[in-house]
């Protein structure tokens, strides 16, 4: 056990890493920026610093936290739900200075920002995944992949996250607006785009797994996120109304095999 750690996250996400570490008995440290000064969790934490900046991004800038915890002493570093906490370059920053990092490791961090990485790693143990074509980096490519696969198709940038650059094609005419729009918001350095067989009228339900130090994956149950904007939930239900209980079953153990084929540690959810 560690007796200090630095959430490197805002708002209520923050407040319930803070309540939870101060029940243990672990110090806390919250950072956040000038307009968050009032917020509970910069209150609620044992200690509280501002970070330079003004704009939410700060709370991901690894070297400025990174600088925190160095002159704090703290033990370990929660990236709460920030964009650190999928982030493999900031997770093995933060361990090579000589910190605890309470989440995945960079290499599983690594792995599951890679969709074709990852889709291949769980159709390896049995995890049904729709029909992809890719990785392809010309509009031609994702072209033919669509006609392969059927349309409609969905268009993901491999390296996104968080529901950014990704577009769906409902039949080919919309195909050379989809990617434009998923290569507007390609990440740095990585152009890859996956094409995959798009399921209009299906639920998005999530099994929120718990990977414990020993190897060990747990299911705490299943989530429906399936009302979203833009890819990403607007709020999720839990447990998943309306799912037959062999599905649950079935659904579960899909997650358990994805979280255990990646190496997991922490909290998530896959789906």
């Amino acid at each position: 056990m560690y007796g200090s750690v630095l959430i490197a996250d805002r708002g209520a996400l923050a407040s319930r890493v803070i309540r939870t570490a101060r029940r243990l008995g672990i110090r806390t440290f919250a950072v956040h920026i000038g307009a968050d000064r009032g917020r509970p969790f910069v209150s609620e934490a044992h200690h509280a610093e501002q970070l330079k900046g003004e704009k939410p991004s700060a709370y991901s800038e690894i070297a400025q936290i990174l600088e925190i915890a160095r002159r704090h002493d703290v033990d370990a570093v929660h990236p709460g739900g920030s964009a650190l906490a999928g982030d493999p370059d900031a997770a093995a920053a933060v361990i090579a200075a000589g910190h605890i990092w309470i989440g995945p490791s960079p290499g599983t961090l690594a792995c599951t920002r890679d969709k074709v990485r990852l889709s291949q790693l769980v159709r390896d143990v049995g995890v049904p995944t729709p029909e992809s074509v890719g990785p392809v980096s010309t509009v031609e490519d994702a072209a033919a992949g669509a006609e392969q696969i059927g349309y409609p198709v969905i268009l993901k940038a491999v390296a996104g996250r968080n529901g950014v650059g990704i577009a769906v094609s409902e039949k080919p005419a919309d195909l050379v607006r989809a990617y434009e729009r998923v290569r507007a918001h390609l990440p740095a350095g990585d152009e890859r785009i996956l094409v995959q067989r798009h399921y209009p009228r299906v639920r998005s339900i999530e099994v929120q797994v718990l990977g414990l130090a020993d190897g060990a994956v747990v299911a705490l149950g299943e989530r429906d996120c399936s009302v979203q904007r833009r890819f990403s939930p607007v709020f999720a239900e839990s447990p998943a109304p309306g799912l037959r209980p062999v599905v649950r079953e079935e659904i579960t153990a899909a997650g358990l095999w994805a979280a255990e084929a990646v190496g997991f540690r922490g909290g998530g959810g896959y789906g």
